[in-house]
């Protein structure tokens, strides 16, 4: 019951309409826990699903991948801060991308704001991920400084040192061969350690977004996803070796493309091994 105080309803008052914040996430039918066993073809098929997305918005993503360079290098310009920063953003920016491929591979206009997406959802479960990128990169740092030093000090410094004071070239050159081979064994051993971190990574950030799965939990089930996709994974990374070389003989401005496209694959890949019949 009205009263004579009460308002009257305008009836040309246009409507009042509450927006929902934007949800990224739109719901994936299909997943398959733990991911399936791809063929050996499959690491292809990723890169070239990638490139159907990039060439649905390619001026957008190439907008895309510029301002991600420049964040990071705005980072670069901050010492040791900055760097941990990008770093722990990991996960938080991967998100980002991944929302961004998922909405063009769901027929939507790609906009500058899915980049944040990961800002917005489920965002400390995501730092958590960066905080482990983080975490095993230094972790690989120091055990690949104390193998050096550990070598360096079997190798012997005095003797290193006896080569340098004596001139005598065969000696100096007997040092400089040794060290070389110390530090290509070094690299070597730092590479077979990040590999596991990156099969850890790679499907981690979508699976925490995506399926809402807890940071410890999606780590382990990438790893073994990626340990069991193997093959694809070997053909994706020989193909994606040659783009980068292709890529960088134009002045670098093929990374423009290239860049998306790589970036694009995490979310292909995603695609194929964790939903079941699916292909952006």
């Amino acid at each position: 019951m009205e009263t004579p105080n009460d308002p009257k309803p305008n009836p040309y008052q246009a409507p009042v309409v509450t927006l929902q914040p934007l949800d990224h996430r739109e719901a994936i039918v299909g997943y398959i826990s733990g991911g399936t066993t791809l063929s050996a073809g499959e690491g292809m098929a990723w890169i070239s699903a990638a490139w159907q997305l990039f060439a649905k918005s390619p001026m957008m993503w190439i907008l895309m991948i510029v301002l991600y360079a420049i964040f990071y290098v705005a980072l670069a310009f901050v010492p040791f801060v900055g760097s941990l920063a990008g770093n722990l953003l990991y996960g938080i920016i991967g998100a980002g991308w991944l929302a961004s491929a998922h909405a063009v591979a769901d027929g939507k206009k790609l906009e500058i704001d899915y980049l944040f997406s990961g800002f917005k959802t489920r965002t400390n479960p995501l730092f958590i991920i960066g905080a482990f990128y983080t975490g095993g990169l230094i972790g690989i740092l120091i055990l690949m400084l104390l193998m050096a030093i550990f070598i360096a000090l079997a190798l012997g410094a005095s003797g290193a040192i006896g080569a340098l004071m004596s001139g005598d070239s065969s000696e100096l050159a007997s040092f400089a061969g040794a060290s070389i081979v110390t530090f290509l064994f070094v690299l070597l051993i730092g590479l077979a350690l990040l590999a596991p971190l990156l099969m850890a990574l790679w499907f981690a950030p979508a699976l925490v977004y995506f399926h809402d799965e807890e940071p410890v939990q999606a780590l382990k089930t990438s790893f073994f996803a990626c340990l069991k996709n193997w093959l694809p994974f070997t053909i994706y990374g020989v193909v994606m070796i040659l783009l980068v070389i292709v890529a960088a003989i134009p002045l670098m401005l093929g990374f423009l493309v290239v860049g998306p496209i790589a970036l694009i694959s995490v979310y292909t890949s995603y695609r194929a091994v964790f939903i079941s019949g699916a292909r952006p």
